[in-house]
């Protein structure tokens, strides 16, 4: 189950972005070269687009495809830790990103235990991302049909 959330959280993180401030030690700027010219200075707001690097082909083979098998064989020595950026990454990252990832995982046992889920009608064939949201989310509901087992 865990490689399926994984995959999930890489095509649809909760946050497309993570935010952060650099703030070093000193006064010391962090030079972008040799991509660039630019410095950032201290103080300075950054943006790290983990929606983008998720679906970055470099880094995911075919990125819009839902590919669970991604996860299979994560040797956590191999894969590169700043890639899969659901959680954050370093000092900043989720506190309670296993706490999660284990709520999560009690909540799809809880309801596929007790319950078939289908399509119906009204599921759309797509998902839309809300273009005016701060968190991933759906433009429009996604219907199911919930049966007692």
């Amino acid at each position: 189950m865990y490689i399926y959330m994984c995959e999930t959280l890489r095509l649809y993180p909760t946050l497309p972005f993570l935010d952060r401030v650099y703030m070093p030690t000193g006064d010391e700027l962090y030079s972008l070269e040799p991509y660039n010219k630019f410095c950032i200075p201290p103080g300075m707001p950054v943006y790290i687009p983990a929606l983008a690097i998720h679906r970055d082909p470099k880094f995911y083979p075919d990125p819009l495809k839902f590919n669970p098998e991604r996860f299979r064989n994560c040797d956590k020595n191999s894969l590169n830790q700043y890639l899969f950026l659901a959680f954050g990454q370093g000092p900043r990252g989720c506190i309670g990103a296993r706490f999660g990832m284990f709520q999560v995982k009690l909540a799809i046992i809880s309801v596929l235990k007790n319950y078939q889920v289908d399509c119906c009608e009204e599921t759309p064939p797509a998902i839309r991302m809300a273009k005016k949201s701060l968190i991933m989310q759906s433009e429009d509901p996604i219907n199911l049909v919930f049966r007692k087992l």
